[in-house]
């Protein structure tokens, strides 16, 4: 089964390809995991509906033997906000029902790929993996040491590049990783169940308990997320909430790897206008 979401973008559901093409151009390719390729099949399958967290946990990994978490579907479903943002199709595509499921929007075009079309794509697959890159003129009137020549300047050149191009790759790599563990040098605040929560300063400590009522109010199910020891939690306040205003507020949660070092996603919730609720 093939879905076309967004008109530019194809989804294959038997290969887990997600692929981005501008007419016969292919402009950006992504293999997605088997977990995560199932989860968005389901979710385009029913498509605009309600798609509740057990069915899924059931489907994904019940059904395959496996134990499935609600972090552990977060985790997947942040996965795949990414992959399709990467895309160029926005992160609410895929939509959250606190504590009842996830909702692939109406807002983004989803069809399912008719099979003359299946036909037409995988041909023009076809036709870009056999087209020959280089194109060799008057081959009988060049001299065999010529060809030789050109053919191993040529290897030279693509060797190079693809030296280059590892490099480049790496040092994008590295100055990521580097960024994450500058941005989490902050000061612990308080823990919420298993995660740390964490936050640029320390001159608010005295409004630690407004900030996780925020935590609370934004994350319901903050208890749930938190069981896993390798989650943090990140977060920023304008001081003007503190007093009663309206104003800014951030908050990741991260999980990590199990050495600590390192963290494999973030799901950052914004709020541009952000109020307290004053009890009553």
């Amino acid at each position: 089964m093939k879905y076309r979401i967004a008109e530019k973008i194809i989804f294959d559901t038997e290969s887990d390809w997600i692929v981005c093409r501008d007419g016969d151009t292919v402009l950006m390719e992504k293999k997605l995991t088997k977990t995560a390729a199932q989860i968005l099949a389901i979710l385009l399958a029913n498509y605009g509906e309600l798609v509740e967290r057990d069915y899924l946990l059931s489907e994904v990994w019940e059904t395959r033997g496996h134990h499935g978490s609600n972090s552990s579907l977060n985790q997947y479903i942040s996965i795949l906000r990414k992959a399709l943002f990467e895309l160029g199709i926005p992160k609410e595509c895929i939509a959250s029902e606190p504590k009842k499921g996830f909702i692939f929007s109406r807002a983004v075009t989803v069809r399912e790929v008719l099979v003359q079309e299946q036909h037409a794509f995988d041909e023009e697959r076809q036709s870009e993996v056999s087209q020959p890159l280089i194109l060799p003129t008057l081959v009988e009137d060049t001299p065999p040491y010529r060809l030789r020549s050109e053919r191993q300047y040529i290897i030279n050149i693509t060797l190079w590049v693809l030296v280059l191009i590892t490099i480049i790759a790496c040092l994008f790599v590295l100055h990521k990783t580097v960024g994450i563990k500058r941005t989490l040098d902050s000061e612990k605040l308080f823990s919420i169940n298993h995660c740390s929560v964490y936050s640029d300063t320390k001159n608010y400590a005295n409004y630690q308990s407004v900030m996780k009522e925020i935590i609370y109010d934004i994350h319901p199910d903050i208890e749930k997320q938190c069981t896993s020891p390798n989650m943090i939690v990140f977060v920023k306040v304008q001081p003007s909430i503190f007093f009663g205003h309206a104003g800014r507020v951030f908050i990741a949660l991260c999980a990590g790897k199990a050495n600590g070092d390192e963290l494999t996603y973030c799901e950052n919730n914004y709020r541009y206008n952000y109020t307290r609720r004053q009890e009553q």
